[in-house]
């Protein structure tokens, strides 16, 4: 039902009965089937059973705002790769900005043209097949990226401009494409440097900030976007891409594959955290403690003496799957995310009491995550669960302040076994010392 054909569902959520009912006549009309809720519980329920191909949002609403409805919708794997329209009486720029960073892919505002509902619409549902079409092939090549000759030559130009020592030098010549940020910040260099120094090495324009009037909503899923840290802009001279890695060919395929292979993709250079910024991965305010989900049975000897919120930080399936498990288990509140910028955007949004990280992920690793978090003053602790048995690894890791180092496969009493060292360490009992 999700296909940019006719008869593609659409999910209308919206307090307003006679926008409902406009809504479902016009997109009816154009041969979509709608359905539609009148508040954010039931939106959110009825996007989980009907599996919609796009959903329309309004903003203001009694109870649950559009805002908490399309966090949840992001956070929930089954609702996370549905394009979400905002359609809205709110037009300043900050209302859109923060839509873009809640992972809303457009926006429309009320009093609506029919014409222009049923274009965004067509557009945003023709946007999400291609792409997923493109993450499907990329599932089939695998991660194995192709490094390029520029990176091999990248790599002598940082050895010649970075602080001239062994530990640095060691990094850089273990660096890869992918983790070029994760290998920087375990030697002690900061992201801002090495985003700077890819723009002058390939001539690029770089940019510490993303103003949100020159975001272009409609063109990129928002997950897509986390992934892989990027924000299509508008610029003076034209149309173009805000990259944190410049150097990731298969990023650049896909959206060689998404803008046609004659077009010139423009790119400009930003530092991570200014692009978690734009896609709300960095802490501004107070953070709430994740909504708690539904969790497994507690199958231990006695429920926990505290229970926590925890992150799960991991790109592989299965081993989300085996630690959610484990954790649950013990009575304790999960949010698993398959990669680090996610991991930000969940931290900037809610109060966690521990990550688990995997090391190796694409784009921001578990080094970058620590790194970053530690900027931004987020002292939540970070375990690092990986299938690294390098021993630097763990000598990068208490250096740079992790509360643990596991190693995957990890056993239940294991993990278990560090957070509860960790509770008790940070939760002594009246009686200690």
């Amino acid at each position: 039902m999700s296909d940019s054909g006719t008869r593609a569902l659409v999910l209308s959520i919206d307090d307003d009965a006679e926008i409902r009912d406009l809504v479902s006549q016009v997109l009816g009309n154009a041969g979509y089937e709608v359905v539609s809720a009148a508040d954010g519980p039931s939106g959110l329920r009825a996007a989980r059973e009907h599996h919609p191909g796009l959903i329309l949002l309004d903003i203001m609403m009694p109870g649950m705002n559009g805002y908490r409805v399309c966090d949840d919708l992001q956070t929930d794997p089954r609702t996370s790769d549905v394009p979400v329209i905002f359609l809205t009486a709110l037009s300043e720029e900050r209302d859109r900005a923060r839509a873009f960073a809640l992972g809303a892919t457009d926006y429309l505002v009320k009093p609506f043209n029919a014409a222009t509902v049923v274009e965004t619409v067509r557009r945003n549902l023709a946007t999400a097949v291609v792409f997923r079409g493109i993450t499907e092939a990329s599932r089939e090549l695998g991660r194995d990226r192709v490094t390029g000759s520029d990176f091999m030559r990248f790599k002598d130009f940082l050895i010649g401009r970075l602080p001239p020592n062994e530990r640095v030098r060691a990094v850089v010549n273990r660096m890869g494409p992918a983790d070029m940020y994760a290998k920087a910040a375990s030697a002690g260099v900061d992201s801002s440097e090495i985003s700077q120094l890819a723009s002058e090495f390939l001539g690029l324009e770089h940019t510490t900030a993303v103003a949100a009037e020159s975001i272009r909503l409609g063109v990129l899923p928002a997950p897509f976007c986390r992934a892989n840290l990027v924000v299509p802009v508008e610029t003076a001279t034209g149309d173009a891409f805000v990259v944190a890695n410049p150097f990731d060919l298969e990023l650049q395929g896909s959206l060689a594959s998404f803008v046609g292979p004659d077009v010139i993709i423009r790119m400009v250079v930003a530092d991570p955290r200014t692009v978690l910024s734009v896609l709300g991965g960095v802490r501004t305010a107070s953070v709430e403690p994740p909504p708690a989900p539904a969790t497994l049975p507690h199958d231990g000897p006695s429920p926990p003496a505290r229970t926590l919120n925890i992150l799960i930080v991991d790109d592989d399936p299965d081993a989300q799957a085996v630690n959610a498990r484990i954790v649950q288990s013990a009575g304790h509140h999960v949010m698993v995310v398959p990669e680090g910028a996610s991991a930000l955007v969940q931290l900037a949004r809610h109060r966690f009491d521990l990550v688990l990280a995997d090391i190796a992920m694409p784009t921001l690793g578990g080094f970058a995550l620590l790194d970053v978090m530690r900027k931004q003053g987020i002292t939540t602790p970070v375990v690092f669960v990986t299938g690294s048995a390098a021993v630097e690894d763990e000598e990068v890791a208490t250096r740079m302040g992790a509360a643990a180092f596991l190693s995957k496969p990890v056993s239940k009493e294991t993990l278990l076994g560090a957070i509860e060292k960790l509770m008790t360490a940070h939760d002594p009992s009246p009686d200690a010392g």
